[in-house]
């Protein structure tokens, strides 16, 4: 009788520290989607049209466009890491840029009646080692380009002089998404080749983030 109440005390022990880690995983902040994750920090409707999702280990990397606020208008690309966590979501590190008149319609329609008026444009998302953020696999490159000629980034950092091929993503003729990710050490000073089908070049651009602010990074 006394080995049966130990054992039954012992199980009760054993499902209440179950039940408290399920609870304490449940109650981390944790969103059921990667969409809501982004919103409970963002703000509802923050997500607009996504472009991209790039999974990585530990989470995923989202790129889409957002509706501007306040007295911004048009559009917005953005960026954000979301942290896969044993109970779902959790939004991790991200920013935002303009993209000029870029309004929030169909990719299709948009090109056709609103194409952007002005050149190409890109945004730098920092490392967050060390932050308050934790990790991520930041820093990233991240812009889009307008040519409909343009079908090749390149992008090469000013400290060592290495040469990536940024991934492309159309989403019409007239606005494509490329980013890179980055190492740290390479700098913020980008020199930013695109190419034709051809191999000639079409536009060169320089970009540097140590006197350029992003338009918004970390929770608004």
């Amino acid at each position: 009788m006394k080995k049966l109440l130990i054992s039954a005390i012992f199980t009760i022990a054993v499902v209440g520290a179950i039940w408290f880690v399920y609870k304490s995983q449940s109650d981390d902040g944790s969103s059921d989607s990667i969409v809501s994750a982004i919103e409970k920090v963002r703000g509802d409707a923050y997500v607009g049209y996504i472009i991209h999702e790039q999974p990585l280990e530990g989470g995923v990397v989202v790129f889409f466009l957002r509706n501007a606020t306040g007295n911004k208008s048009g559009s917005a690309v953005s960026t954000e890491y979301v942290k896969k966590t044993p109970s779902g979501w959790k939004w991790g590190y991200g920013g935002s840029f303009s993209a000029s008149n870029l309004h929030m319609t169909l990719p299709e329609q948009q090109a056709r009646d609103n194409p952007i008026p002005i050149g190409n444009a890109s945004m730098y998302v920092p490392s967050t080692a060390g932050s308050e953020f934790g990790d991520s696999p930041f820093p990233v490159l991240v812009g889009v380009v307008v040519h409909p000629d343009e079908a090749r980034v390149v992008v090469k950092d000013g400290v060592k002089g290495l040469e990536r091929q940024a991934e492309l993503i159309k989403v019409s003729d007239s606005f494509k998404l490329y980013y890179t990710f980055l190492d740290e050490v390479q700098g913020q000073k980008l020199y930013i080749t695109t190419y034709n089908d051809n191999g000639d070049i079409v536009r060169e651009d320089i970009v540097d983030e140590t006197v350029t602010t992003t338009t918004t990074t970390g929770p608004e």
